[in-house]
């Protein structure tokens, strides 16, 4: 059973965002009775204010717990903590998202790069007797990377492989895995919003995170991720979504995707059908040093076994030789295609460098879409702004974009 209101054990259930429970709310809807309570009032105001002391104490101790590096100072790193009750079980959900434009606070403090990924959550049982709560699963996105020359990667480590996976212009997600008193659940959700559910991501789950009418497309995309996901997993032949939560849930991993979603806005045609294409698995608790993920050659074997829709890598190339250049200029001159992601190992095969090799005419379309949805231009503003990036742009590149122009 699922709720996300109600008492146990004494102790009010908390409502957190998303339509979980906060401690010691009132949530029937009844008010303040009428004559002479000023002593029931202060005694409420007491409890009210002892019940925000209990509630800022229990989620710092979930962050402390759920995450090995905390940021109290800085005010673009924020955590958000949802308290709800699947399966009787009563759980945490902290998660840690940059606000604004993640990029500046990325350059400007290496350690919140190297702790806050693109996507970070932890999952925790709350003790109702004065124990702390228990961490039982960790979800790890991919950290931010840019270009090549971007200041993203392992200090001590050098790329001397390049492996290249297409780019897929969708919303980026995550799943983990982990199980509890013989009960399996999925940690699934997108970059800032992560969603606790049982295996067979039953209906009632979702409602916990509240309603969509009302709420605007992008807010939405969350729970249509985890719909995706439900329908993904009764594709799969039977026995396959076991044998992948067993996978993520023993190994402590974490399954990188994007979501493909109709009505999404963005530019690459996918077809019609919404899927979740995966391209990363992480690995729980590394450090940079360790590697930024697992080897995408070898990692992709694993989730296209189970039966998931995978990108497939490209064999790898030797940076700084005529095979890498190709590479690189065939992926820029793709059409349809926002182009690749590219993994640099080193000798030892660890991923110490990952960065962007768009496609010329991904980009143009890009800087149109942005002209024209965030500056609001059109007729000769938006020729104007587009003739000007094109004319800043190497000869070779607007040869390329003619090419794409005439077809």
């Amino acid at each position: 059973m699922a709720r996300a209101t109600g008492e146990k054990d004494g102790r009010g259930i908390f409502r957190g965002r998303r339509g979980a429970a906060r401690p010691y709310e009132n949530v029937d809807g009844c008010g303040i009775c009428c004559g002479d309570c000023s002593g029931d009032v202060a005694d409420a105001s007491a409890a009210r204010g002892y019940a925000t002391r209990a509630r800022d104490a229990l989620q710092e101790k979930c962050i402390r717990l759920g995450f090995c590096r905390a940021f109290p100072h800085n005010n673009r790193v924020r955590v958000h903590t949802t308290f709800l009750t699947l399966a009787g079980v009563d759980f945490i959900l902290v998660e840690r998202t940059i606000t604004g434009c993640d990029d500046a606070v990325y350059r400007a403090n290496r350690d919140v790069w190297e702790h806050v990924p693109r996507g970070q959550a932890s999952v925790l049982i709350a003790d109702h007797g004065e124990g702390a709560p228990r961490l039982v699963a960790t979800l790890q996105g991919l950290r931010k990377f840019g270009q090549f020359d971007a200041p993203y990667g392992v200090e001590c480590g050098t790329p001397v492989v390049a492996v290249a996976l297409e780019a897929i212009d969708g919303d980026c997600g995550h799943v983990t895995a982990f199980a509890h008193d013989g009960e399996r659940f999925w940690l699934v959700g997108t970059k800032d919003v992560h969603m606790l559910v049982r295996f067979d991501v039953p209906e009632e789950d979702l409602a916990l995170y509240g309603v969509d009418e009302g709420v605007s497309w992008r807010a939405a995309v969350p729970k249509r991720v985890v719909s995706v996901w439900r329908d993904t997993l009764r594709a799969l032949p039977e026995g396959r979504a076991a044998a992948l939560h067993d996978y993520l849930s023993t190994t402590g991993r974490t399954a990188c995707f994007d979501g493909i979603l109709r009505e999404c806005g963005h530019l690459v045609d996918h077809g019609l059908r919404e899927t979740l294409k995966f391209y990363a698995v992480t690995c729980r608790g590394a450090t940079p040093h360790e590697g930024l993920c697992a080897d995408p050659a070898s990692s992709m074997a694993a989730p296209q076994s189970f039966g998931l829709d995978v990108v497939t890598p490209q064999p790898a190339v030797e940076l700084g030789t005529d095979e890498y250049t190709a590479l690189r200029d065939g992926m820029a001159r793709r059409l349809n295609c926002e182009g690749a992601v590219v993994y640099g190992c080193n000798e030892a095969g660890v991923v110490v460098r990952m960065w962007k090799q768009r496609s010329h005419a991904y980009a143009m379309e890009r800087a149109a879409q942005e002209a024209i949805v965030t500056h609001r231009l059109c007729g000769v503003a938006l020729r104007s702004r587009l003739a000007g990036r094109l004319a800043g742009l190497p000869e070779e590149v607007r040869r390329c974009l003619g090419d794409w122009e005439a077809e």
